[in-house]
């Protein structure tokens, strides 16, 4: 499959939703992470977190940009 055929422009007002999704995505991270000591947290789950919200700010800012984002 051709790359540029999995990439999308987006609206650039779409940009501050993605925004939105990443603060909670950082948001609920930063709270897993205080339980870190707790049973049952996994860091795993919270390194996910952090990686889907810089995801999500990176994809923000080429959004806002006009520039073309990736589907990963």
């Amino acid at each position: 499959m051709n790359p540029k055929s999995q990439e999308r422009v987006f609206p650039r007002a779409y940009a501050g939703e993605l925004l939105r999704i990443a603060r909670g995505d950082h948001d609920s991270a930063s709270f897993l992470r205080s339980g870190l000591a707790s049973e049952g947290v996994r860091a795993e789950n919270v390194a996910y977190l952090f990686q889907q919200a810089i995801e999500k700010a990176l994809k923000a800012a080429l959004c806002a940009l006009g520039r073309p984002v990736p589907r990963t």
